[in-house]
C-alpha cells in the first residue's frame, strides 16, 4: 500500500514540475501580453530563457546616476508624469524612465531642439509680522520640443519632453541647449514635416470624408489635409494633428484641450468659443483666424503666427502654474480687446498695431533665465502702435518694451516696470502710472495730459519737451 502511495505522490510531483516548466517557457511567448513587472521579474530569474532574448534587464532607477526628476512625453509611451533620472551633456539628454522594477533608457540629441517652454517657481514662507520672505526651494518646469525620426508606430516628426526639476538643474539644461549648434528651429521643423507629409489638393470635406472619419475614430490625423471640413462642436481632446492643414475649418465650440498642433495650418479657421487649453501650437499658423471667446489657458504658442486674428474676449489667463506661452509669437494687428491675458508670457512677441482695448495684462510673466545661442533674451515685446486704451497693465513687466505711438489712454500702469521702454509719441493721457518704474524711458513727444505719475521713478527719463528728468535719481 505504501509503495502505491509513493508512486502516486511521485506522479503528482512530475505533473506539477511539468506544469511549472510549461509556464516558464510560455511566459516569453506572451511577452506582449505580459506587463513590464512580470516580464522583468521572470527574465531576472531566467535570463537564459530563449523567450527572454532582446529583453533589456536594466538596473533599477535608484542604482543609476543622474538628477531625479519628474518627466513625461507629450506623445509616446509615458504621457503621464513619472520618476526619471536625467544626465545632461553639451550634446544630449539621457533620460532613464522607471520601467517595472528596472528602467528604460532614452537619448535626446540637443541639436534637435526646436522649442523651449520654461518657468521657475519659488516655494516661500512668510512669518507673521515679518516683511521678509524665506525661500524654501526653487523648482522649474520645462517643455523641450525635439524633432524625431518617424517610425511605423510613431508617425510624428516632433515630440515634447516635459521635465519638473530643481531650478538649478533646469538652468543647467538651458545652458546646455544654448551652447549646442543647431539649425534654425522653425525651418528645421517645417522641412521635416514637408518631406514627411508631401502635398495634397484642396478639398471640401464633411464628416463623411475618409480623413475626417479617421480623425474622429482614432483622434489623430498627422499631416492630413482637412481644408473646408465642418467639425463644429467635436470632441478632440488630446488629438494629434501635427502638421495638419486645417485652413478655413469650422471648429467652433470644439474641445481641443491638450491637442498636439505643432506646425498646423489654421489660417482663417473658425475657433470661436473653442477650448484649446494646454494645447501645443508651436509654430502654428493662425493668421486671420476667428478666435473670439477662445480658451487658450496654458497653451504653448511659441513662434506661432496670429497676424490679423480676432481674439476679442479670449481667455489666455495664466493664473496658477498654467503659463500661456507666446514667446516670439506674431500678433501683428490682432484683436485682443477685452481679453484676459493675466500672467501671459509675451517675451519678444510682436503686437504691433494690435488692439488690446480693455484687456487685462496684469502680472505678465517673463523668463529671465531663458537664453538662445549665447545672447541673453531680454524683454523686447513689440507693441508699437498697439491700442492699449483702458487696458489693465498693473504690475506688468514691460522693461525695454517697444511702445512707440501706442495708445495707452486711460490704461492702468501702476507699479509697472517700464525701465528703458520706448514710449515716444505714445498717448498716455489719463493713464495711471502710480509708483511705476520709468527709469530711462523715452517719452519724447508723448501725450501725458491728466496722467497720474504719483510716486513714479523718472530718473533719466526723456520728457515730452526733450528735457531729461532727474526725479528719483
Amino acid at each position: 500500500m505504501r509503495v502505491g502511495e509513493e508512486g502516486q505522490t511521485m506522479r503528482i510531483r512530475i505533473i506539477l514540475v511539468a506544469l511549472w516548466l510549461s509556464q516558464v517557457f510560455s511566459v516569453g511567448s506572451h511577452a506582449q501580453e505580459t506587463n513590464p513587472n512580470e516580464l522583468y521579474n521572470f527574465c531576472s530569474r531566467f535570463p537564459l530563457n530563449p523567450k527572454c532574448q532582446g529583453v533589456d534587464i536594466s538596473p533599477a532607477l535608484e542604482n543609476l546616476a543622474g538628477e531625479l526628476v519628474d518627466c513625461s512625453l507629450a506623445l509616446g509611451d509615458f504621457q503621464e508624469f513619472q520618476k526619471c533620472k536625467v544626465l545632461v551633456t553639451n550634446e544630449e539628454l539621457t533620460v532613464y524612465i522607471e520601467y517595472g522594477p528596472g528602467s528604460k533608457k532614452m537619448n535626446f540629441p540637443l541639436s534637435r531642439v526646436f522649442a523651449i517652454k520654461y518657468s521657475e517657481w519659488q516655494r516661500v514662507i512668510r512669518q507673521p509680522n515679518q516683511a521678509q520672505r524665506q525661500i524654501l526651494s526653487s523648482s522649474s518646469e520645462m517643455e523641450i520640443g525635439l524633432t524625431v525620426a518617424a517610425s511605423e508606430t510613431q508617425k510624428n516628426r516632433s515630440n515634447f519632453l516635459r521635465l519638473n526639476s530643481s531650478a538649478s538643474f533646469g538652468r543647467k539644461i538651458l545652458r546646455a541647449i544654448a551652447s549646442t549648434p543647431k539649425a534654425a528651429p522653425k525651418q528645421q521643423l517645417q522641412s521635416l514635416m514637408a518631406s514627411a507629409n508631401g502635398s495634397s489638393s484642396p478639398a471640401q470635406l464633411r464628416q463623411s470624408s475618409p480623413q475626417v472619419k479617421r480623425l474622429l475614430e482614432t483622434n489623430e490625423c498627422i499631416g492630413c489635409d482637412l481644408r473646408g471640413a465642418s467639425l463644429e462642436g467635436v470632441e478632440l481632446e488630446q488629438a494629434n494633428l501635427e502638421g495638419a492643414n486645417l485652413q478655413g475649418v469650422n471648429l467652433q465650440q470644439a474641445d481641443l484641450k491638450g491637442a498636439y498642433l505643432v506646425g498646423a495650418n489654421l489660417q482663417g479657421a473658425i475657433l470661436t468659443e473653442a477650448d484649446l487649453s494646454e494645447a501645443i501650437l508651436v509654430y502654428a499658423s493662425m493668421e486671420q483666424a476667428e478666435l473670439d471667446e477662445i480658451k487658450l489657458r496654458g497653451a504653448n504658442l511659441e513662434g506661432a503666427s496670429l497676424k490679423d486674428a480676432n481674439l476679442s474676449g479670449a481667455n489666455l489667463n495664466s493664473k496658477g502654474r498654467k503659463i500661456t506661452y507666446l514667446l516670439r509669437a506674431d500678433l501683428t494687428n490682432a484683436n485682443l480687446s477685452n481679453s484676459s491675458l493675466e500672467g501671459v508670457n509675451f517675451l519678444r512677441a510682436n503686437l504691433q498695431g494690435s488692439n488690446l482695448e480693455g484687456a487685462n495684462l496684469s502680472e505678465i510673466a517673463q523668463d529671465r533665465t531663458l537664453r538662445f545661442g549665447k545672447t541673453p533674451v531680454h524683454n523686447r515685446t513689440v507693441l508699437n502702435q498697439a491700442n492699449l486704451s483702458n487696458a489693465n497693465l498693473r504690475g506688468t513687466n514691460l522693461q525695454s518694451a517697444q511702445l512707440t505711438e501706442a495708445n495707452l489712454r486711460g490704461a492702468d500702469l501702476s507699479q509697472a516696470n517700464l525701465k528703458r521702454a520706448n514710449l515716444s509719441r505714445a498717448i498716455l493721457s489719463e493713464a495711471r502710472l502710480i509708483n511705476a518704474d520709468l527709469r530711462g524711458v523715452d517719452l519724447s513727444n508723448a501725450q501725458l495730459s491728466n496722467s497720474n505719475l504719483e510716486g513714479s521713478n523718472l530718473c533719466g527719463v526723456e520728457m515730452p519737451d526733450g528735457s531729461i528728468s532727474q526725479q528719483g535719481c
